[in-house]
């Protein structure tokens, strides 16, 4: 969906649709790939497919829209098996071939004669990561983000701090096993057959501090109690002299519903927070928008 934020409310000026059978949105970018004045939106779909007697593999397809004041249009054709996405405004792609059970190594990218190019050549980011867990903050430290938590980086590939962030309800990916796990007992056998990855929550890097979320509200409990507590919209930076001493953690908002995702929006001179967020834990209740 594509919306303009004005006076606290939010105008929808287009919607878009993968046009693929029983897909799912995985993950949403937005940078420049040329050089023309608009911007354009990296979208990643999903589409779980079904192995006869073998499990289950999510087929990638990735595609860019240009944004502009009438709405989204296509500026690529649809790529298959691999994701791609825009990191400090360049774009990247990296392979996800999931029926064989492989990811490639991230690389550069770019849009020639409206087909997504990856380029030959191992992207400046550290290969061996995954596109969506990636996010930088110099040349030589990155934001590395995992299901439920998430960590400062080095070049050397050491990580530094580690900052505990509780585990949330995300969009998932089943990539095939090419060696099936046999899980048995006395009382049963069954195999395992995929492996599911999931897509890190939102980290928005600001200098030598990052904004994301933490997971602190509970479920209810089986009816007999109501959720409680809030998720918390945090600030976290660390000392560039003494980073293994860890995050410093500020909060900048509760909010008393269950966190999916997050913006942070320019208002003119000012800047908001839009907050997608959901009645349950499993993102499977009723979900809102709130601007802050």
């Amino acid at each position: 969906m594509l919306g303009s934020l004005k006076a606290d409310n939010i105008h929808i000026i287009d919607e878009l649709q993968s046009g693929i059978k029983d897909s799912k949105a995985i993950y949403l970018s937005i940078g420049q790939s040329d050089s023309d004045p608009n911007l354009e939106v990296a979208v990643v779909w999903g589409q779980d497919r079904d192995i006869s007697g073998k499990g289950q593999y999510t087929k990638i397809y990735s595609q860019l829209f240009e944004i502009s004041e009438k709405g989204l249009g296509e500026e690529s054709e649809k790529k298959e098996n691999v994701a791609i996405r825009f990191i400090d405004n360049e774009l990247y792609a990296q392979r996800y071939e999931l029926l064989n059970g492989d990811i490639g190594k991230l690389m550069a990218a770019s849009l020639k004669s409206g087909r997504v190019s990856v380029s030959e050549e191992v992207s400046s980011l550290p290969a061996d990561r995954e596109i969506f867990s990636i996010f930088p903050v110099s040349d030589s430290e990155w934001i590395n983000v995992a299901e439920s938590y998430l960590e400062l980086q080095t070049s050397g590939g050491d990580s530094v701090a580690r900052l505990e962030l509780g585990k949330v309800s995300s969009p998932k990916v089943a990539k095939r096993l090419m060696d099936r796990k046999i899980i048995s007992s006395p009382d049963y056998a069954y195999s395992v057959n995929e492996q599911y990855l999931s897509i890190p929550r939102q980290v928005v890097v600001e200098g030598r501090k990052i904004i994301t979320f933490m997971r602190k509200r509970r479920s209810a409990f089986a009816g007999l109690s109501s959720a409680s507590g809030s998720d918390v919209i945090v600030s976290a930076s660390w000392d560039s002299n003494s980073p293994s001493t860890g995050f410093s953690i500020t909060p900048i908002r509760e909010v008393d519903s269950f966190l999916i995702d997050f913006s942070r929006v320019k208002i003119g001179d000012k800047s908001a927070l839009v907050v997608l967020a959901n009645e349950e834990n499993s993102s499977q209740g009723a979900s809102h928008i709130y601007i802050y």
